[in-house]
């Protein structure tokens, strides 16, 4: 996860703005670290920087990625049920 405050994308490898698939892959990677900070017995169960990471995440990609002003292009099921989808499995564990 790229962490720098002048990023142009959390993932180098997700770092599209047209390619809708990379906003859910994103939404993806997010829920992952947000089970890892929730799950018990996780080595990461907790953890104040992995949540950190996360919520910063989550801020930027509604900042510059997914967003009510999003426009539609490329696949609409990512846009419309893949990132939503992913995204409300995420913030309950944040």
């Amino acid at each position: 996860m790229e962490k720098s405050p002048i990023r142009a994308f959390l993932w180098a490898d997700l770092a599209s703005t047209t390619d809708t698939e990379h906003i859910t892959e994103s939404y993806v990677r997010l829920k992952s670290m947000a089970l890892a900070c929730a799950t018990p017995r996780s080595s990461l169960k907790g953890n104040a920087l992995l949540k950190a990471d996360i919520v910063r995440g989550l801020d930027w990609m509604y900042a510059n990625r997914y967003n009510e002003t999003t426009p539609m292009h490329d696949e609409w099921f990512h846009l419309e049920i893949g990132a939503p989808a992913e995204l409300v499995d995420t913030t309950p564990d944040v």
